[in-house]
């Protein structure tokens, strides 16, 4: 085993340095570990994510459905929201606090961007602003920030936070359209 982790480490630190013809870019460990993964049978890296998505660390793109890639891949081209964020979470195979019925997270069809300077950062706002400008475009069906939720009709209105759902303070909830 500890000769595996040595040739793996080996792997990692010729490609960073940019001793393989497919090392365009150095990048470091962090981001190697999590943008590639390393195909043992050739040591080939191979993206596992979208190269046009830079943000770390990222939910799994394979576990999201497609509106929840569509609305990922948009969100993160848009030079304002590039880099601002401290994590997304995507797929959670978990139930809506306090109830017996199954997240959006459950089945890859949500999203949750925490902002990277906290609670309340401005730039979630920014954000859950875009997703309901962009609504139709990126089959949005609700936007849960800071104790409002935004759905076709209804437009904003207050979250029933009860049963010990989260007010959304410290990031912004997406879900689709199915």
């Amino acid at each position: 085993m500890k000769k595996f982790v040595n040739i793996l480490r080996d792997i990692i630190d010729e490609q960073i340095t940019g001793a393989f013809p497919f090392a365009v870019d150095p990048v470091t460990k962090k981001e190697l570990a999590t943008d590639y993964s390393i195909d043992f049978t050739t040591a080939t890296p191979t993206r596992s994510q979208p190269t046009n998505i830079e943000n770390e660390p990222l939910p799994d793109i394979n576990s999201l459905t497609d509106n929840a890639k569509n609305c990922l891949t948009n969100v993160l081209s848009q030079p304002q929201f590039k880099l601002k964020w401290s994590n997304i979470w995507g797929y959670s195979n978990r139930n809506i606090a306090g109830t017996d019925t199954k997240s959006e997270h459950a089945s890859g069809n949500a999203l949750d961007f925490v902002g990277a300077k906290g609670n309340l950062d401005p730039i979630m706002q920014t954000l859950a602003d875009y997703l309901v400008a962009n609504a139709t475009e990126l089959k949005v069906k609700n936007v849960i920030y800071n104790y409002k939720i935004w759905n076709s009709p209804e437009g904003w209105h207050t979250y029933d936070t009860s049963g010990g759902k989260s007010p959304h303070t410290d990031h912004v909830h997406v879900d689709f359209i199915k």
